[in-house]
């Protein structure tokens, strides 16, 4: 009896032993998979599988009176009231305006960029610069949705900011993001103990990203121009201070020339 059991006990962890090493190079192919696809979201997770990491909850969070709220309305109202707290600023009383801190080259920077209204091109080219992998926000469409066929999401995100540029107003549930917090190290109670992060709507980031690029594209511009402009400055330099170093060592006399 005794004998038969320790056959069957060898047998049964014999069978785990592979059902887990078939398990493991499932997850392994899996997550290779998710790395050369770039969704790191699966990625990480598989990872934390493997590793038996949990993610911490808690339900329960200390107020402002160091009082403990364990009530679902009460715990909610303080998580606004925290990321009310962190994430808005007062108005300043004495405002500095971008001219008088950056002079009339920031003025002129600002009147070049464009302000029609966005291309196709443009429209196709943020949508091909969103990120995969990432969790959608209020309108629940995400980067890999509109990936799937750049073409026709091209043609109506263009018609639809379109509307938006020509009547100026963005959409309310652009603007509007979910707000969900992230455990960091310490007593999970504290609320300064977990950081939040957004989730926007992709709509709104692809309006966001044709205005930055718009933005970041005359700002290059600008940029290069003063850099070169710099570089024929010190050439100018350099040569004059060598004129003068020659005329020196060779006893002439010396003639400058001041720049108006």
């Amino acid at each position: 009896m005794r004998k038969n059991y320790r056959e069957k006990d060898r047998e049964v962890k014999r069978s785990l032993k592979l059902d887990k090493t078939k398990w493991l190079e499932s997850i392994a192919i899996e997550a290779e998979e998710a790395a050369q696809s770039q969704y790191m979201k699966t990625l990480y997770g598989l990872t934390k599988m493997l590793c038996n990491e949990t993610t911490r909850h808690n339900a329960s969070v200390l107020g402002k009176d160091r009082k403990l709220l364990s009530n679902k309305e009460e715990v909610q109202k303080r998580w606004t009231e925290h990321f009310r707290k962190i994430l808005n600023r007062e108005q300043p009383t004495n405002p500095i305006r971008p001219e008088e801190e950056a002079g009339l080259e920031f003025v002129e920077l600002i009147e070049e960029i464009a302000v029609s209204e966005p291309t196709i091109g443009e429209v196709k080219y943020a949508i091909t610069k969103l990120k995969n992998g990432k969790a959608p926000g209020t309108d629940n469409i995400t980067a890999e949705l509109l990936k799937a066929d750049a073409e026709f999401p091209a043609k109506r995100m263009h018609e639809l900011l379109g509307k938006v540029w020509n009547h100026g107003t963005i959409p309310h549930d652009w603007k509007k993001g979910i707000i969900i917090k992230l455990p960091k190290k310490g007593n999970l109670k504290e609320c300064k103990n977990s950081r939040g992060i957004t989730l926007l709507s992709i709509l709104g980031k692809i309006l966001g990203r044709v205005v930055v690029d718009r933005i970041r594209k005359k700002v290059e511009e600008r940029t290069s121009w003063l850099q070169e402009r710099k570089r024929n400055y010190r050439t100018s330099v350099y040569t004059e201070k060598h004129h003068i170093a020659s005329e020196r060592f060779s006893g002439n006399p010396i003639c400058t020339f001041h720049r108006l």
